[in-house]
């Protein structure tokens, strides 16, 4: 860098992973009413993606992350805006990434943020890009601007894992989140009466997308700046502790609703570390993985009023079921406008969140009092 001339805001890298976006914990349990209380193995659905993070060394610029799935178009998307997205997503026949996507995400992605970003921040049109030796990267100088002033320099090919940023922890956190708010998901729909099967069912890469978006923005700058003093700027400053990487209680009580230990927890935060991303793989390494995108079904509200009953509507407070199942609807129905916008979708997904949450909520809050009024009987009797 400092041959460069460069800041550490001029100075970028990315990681590739895998993400197995609708894989849940090995055992969970079905249904709510199961007294028998017997797990069951629901480990079969193993859709991936292959996902890409982008970020400088300061952590004041993370790029819009890029997904690589394997459909040309998912049934969920289709008629969606795909700009509007808070990601980028290309098809692999293998859901891997290749080298013509590589240098269309450079091009497209790449260049155009980051010299947006250096201009809106007063910085020279100047930066690099560190990259992992890999298949899918050419070294070929066609990853470089046409000046050459933004280009792309490589890591040793033995020294990857010590000298790459983002293996410092970054992709794990980003990970940890999205596995946190999966599983939110998954327990808040369980609560509300869904089987373990119709819920995977309704569960699509849209959700994904959402979630991993809100993961990649909730990682902390000292994170990021910690990872790349880790690895290859030990002399710069470094960040504050990060939070810890245990099970926060958040997921803790999501764990006992679904009746999983911290272990089985952690087996499934990292059951995709190690799975390969690059397209030039044999394909006995690649993992095979089944069933295609479900189409995304909303389940009518129940109570829902009558529309030509003014009166009715007026005094009418939706539950908290049915102000999520408005809100499933209007995220629809905005994806599919024209004139649709990022800031509006991420908007209504945050409202989409706060209605589980208080739906989640309500249910701990029943639950609580059932078991209370059956200890009270049983207290009755003796």
């Amino acid at each position: 860098m400092e041959y460069e001339h460069l800041l550490p805001d001029q100075v970028y890298t990315l990681s590739e992973t895998g993400l197995y976006w609708r894989l849940l914990p090995k055992k969970a349990l079905v249904a709510a009413h199961d007294f028998q209380r017997q797990p069951l193995i629901f480990n079969e659905d193993v859709q991936r993606v292959t996902m890409l993070l982008c970020v400088n060394a300061t952590g004041s610029h993370k790029l819009k992350p890029l997904f690589v799935g394997d459909a040309k178009v998912p049934n969920c998307l289709k008629h969606v805006k795909l700009d509007c997205l808070p990601v980028s997503y290309k098809q692999q026949r293998d859901a891997l990434m290749d080298v013509s996507i590589m240098k269309d995400w450079f091009l497209n992605e790449f260049f155009p943020q980051v010299t947006q970003h250096l201009r809106e921040n007063g910085l020279p049109q100047r930066a690099i890009l560190v990259l992992e030796n890999s298949a899918s990267h050419p070294n070929d100088g066609s990853l470089q601007s046409a000046d050459g002033a933004i280009t792309c320099v490589f890591l040793p090919r033995n020294a990857t894992c010590k000298l790459q940023p983002m293996q410092q922890g970054v992709i794990e956190s980003v990970k940890r989140d999205y596995r946190k708010s999966f599983l939110s998901l998954v327990v808040s729909e369980k609560c509300a009466g869904k089987s373990m099967m119709s819920l995977l069912q309704s569960i699509t890469i849209r959700e994904a997308i959402y979630f991993v978006d809100s993961a990649w923005k909730a990682v902390p700058q000292q994170v990021i700046t910690r990872a790349w003093c880790h690895s290859i700027l030990p002399d710069w400053p470094e960040g504050s502790a990060s939070k810890s990487d245990t099970c926060d209680g958040t997921l803790l009580d999501q764990l006992r609703v679904l009746r999983l230990s911290e272990k089985d927890m952690e087996d499934w935060i990292h059951c995709d570390r190690d799975l390969p991303v690059c397209a030039t793989l044999s394909d006995m390494e690649i993992v095979q993985f089944v069933g295609t995108d479900a189409s995304f079904v909303v389940e009518q509200e129940s109570e829902e009023e009558d529309d030509d009953d003014c009166d009715s509507l007026i005094m009418y407070v939706p539950s908290h079921n049915a102000a999520v199942n408005h809100f499933e609807r209007s995220l629809i129905w905005l994806e599919h406008q024209d004139n649709c916008d990022t800031s509006e979708l991420l908007a209504l997904r945050k409202l989409l969140e706060k209605a589980r949450d208080k739906r989640y909520q309500e249910w701990k809050r029943k639950s609580a009092e059932s078991c209370s009024e059956l200890s009270k009987r049983s207290d009755g009797l003796q």
